[in-house]
């Protein structure tokens, strides 16, 4: 199932982060690039997280939801 944005995260290095509506939703292929401790490797867990379907050991009080390509979502609370 394709991602399509990280409606709203409070994990890892994220605190309180909505999608700007002026944003574009992920593509097929997309980069993430940023300076040491932007938010990368936290924005990977998050998927990891859904992938392996278990929480993530270093954030199990982090909360997220991720909107999907068929319009649905997915929550961690």
């Amino acid at each position: 199932m394709k991602i399509l944005k990280f409606d709203k995260i409070n994990f890892g290095s994220y605190e309180n982060f909505t999608w700007d509506n002026g944003l574009e939703e992920f593509k097929t292929i997309n980069i993430f690039y940023g300076r040491n401790y932007s938010g990368k490797t936290t924005l990977s867990r998050i998927a990891r997280s859904f992938e392996l379907k278990k929480h993530n050991e270093d954030f199990l009080d982090g909360n997220f939801k991720i909107k999907l390509e068929d319009g649905s979502f997915l929550t961690q609370n």
